[in-house]
């Protein structure tokens, strides 16, 4: 696969790496990764150590694979070179990419970079005695757009005020939950909150989300568990209200299978209401609820926040900030992209360099990863080349550049 580091290392040595490599392209969805269409190169992430330590490029290139190549019109990319502000992505035929303005808005209100980082978690309150071997942490938080948020290592969802995380397993006894905050330049700050599963506490009505969001639009499975309670023997009805307006898209006898399509992204507070009886008139019926969380999130906000992380690495190393720059990879990247980005800085490239790298124009989004490409143009007008730039959660749910 062409690289930014190969495009980097190659520039670093001869100032220009269009003579020396060929592009790749993906054809890509929001939730798969089709890798079948990647040519996958097993020594792409040493190439640039092996530069720096002297290696030869003929060695190199001995162990390249098939490479695929990709052209983008220039009348395509014209206003993302042309105009003052760079476009985040241009309109595709991909489905759920995130770059299709019929399926999403063209834009999102992201917030300031500068907010204050703040967070209130709502739930499970501390010390909190739960029947159930899972559950969601969920609360409201401010911050800049990419604020991460992650439960014991496990990014949740945001939408840029509220977070919900997936079901964290927990083990018969006192479970710490460690909720961990931070942003790209900030370091993580833990809450923790201690909770007491006692599997003899299970409620009488659970109801459970089989997935706890994705973007919008999201059809969400979900289950709902009953047992009777004390001196009860029948269920007399059931209520279901999916989204939160009042309205019970479910009433009366449970059916066999439950399901929601959210259409618009937002957080969602499922709830199902269960009334049990025994069936004596002098007696009032026992009624019981439970409540879920979905989150159907922002296409657009994301696609945002990713292309502000990568514009963050370009603007910082046209300010030859790399120890800033550096922020917006995975540790595991820092160290080899400081050496790199170090190295075209001495030789004077850095700025050039870092000048020649072009808009986004295509890519897919997933939960908790995404792949952008960009392009660069080359030496023949109107002839751009394609580099795939990887995107991963890290382990405080911060959006970082994970391969490129």
């Amino acid at each position: 696969m062409k690289t930014l580091t190969r495009f980097l290392v190659l520039t670093f040595l001869w100032g220009n790496a269009n003579a020396y490599e060929t592009p790749v392209h993906a054809f890509m969805t929001k939730t798969a990764f089709d890798r079948s269409d990647l040519a996958v190169n097993s020594a792409k992430l040493l190439f640039a150590i092996w530069v720096l330590q002297g290696a030869s490029l003929t060695n190199y290139l001995q162990k390249r694979i098939a490479m695929k190549r990709l052209f983008f019109l220039s009348i395509i990319l014209l206003s993302g070179f042309t105009s003052a502000q760079e476009i985040c992505g241009f309109p595709t035929s991909l489905i759920k990419s995130g770059f299709e303005r019929a399926e999403q808005p063209a834009s999102a209100i992201l917030p300031p970079e500068n907010t204050a980082v703040s967070i209130n978690v709502q739930g499970p309150a501390n010390g909190s005695v739960v029947g159930v071997n899972a559950i969601q942490v969920y609360g409201t938080y401010s911050g800049p757009a990419n604020t991460g948020i992650a439960v014991n290592g496990v990014p949740a969802l945001t939408d840029g005020s509220s977070f919900v995380s997936p079901r964290i397993l927990l083990e018969p006894g006192v479970n710490t939950l460690s909720i961990r905050y931070a942003t790209l330049d900030a370091a993580p700050v833990t809450i923790t909150r201690t909770v007491n599963y006692m599997p003899s506490a299970l409620p009488d009505v659970l109801l459970a989300a089989r997935s706890p969001g994705d973007y919008a639009p999201i059809l969400v499975p979900f289950t709902l568990a009953t047992k009777l309670p004390s001196g009860q023997n029948q269920i007399t009805n059931v209520r279901i209200d999916f989204n939160g307006d009042g309205i019970f898209e479910v009433n009366g006898a449970a059916p066999i299978a439950l399901e929601y399509a959210y259409e618009n992204a937002g957080l969602y507070v499922p709830t199902a209401i269960v009334t049990f009886d025994d069936g004596l008139t002098p007696t009032a019926p026992v009624v019981i609820q439970d409540q879920a969380r979905v989150m159907a999130q922002n296409l657009a906000f994301t696609r945002q926040t990713l292309c502000g992380v990568y514009y963050t690495m370009k603007s910082r190393l046209l300010a030859n900030q790399i120890s800033l720059a550096v922020n917006t990879q995975s540790p595991m990247q820092q160290t080899r992209m400081t050496n790199l980005w170090t190295a075209l800085s001495n030789a004077g490239r850095l700025n050039a360099v870092a000048t020649r790298l072009g808009p986004i124009v295509d890519g897919q989004i997933t939960r908790n990863t995404a792949e952008l490409m960009i392009a660069i143009s080359t030496a023949t007008s109107g002839v751009f080349d394609g580099f795939q730039v990887r995107f991963r959660k890290d382990e405080n749910g911060v959006w970082r550049i994970d391969a490129m």
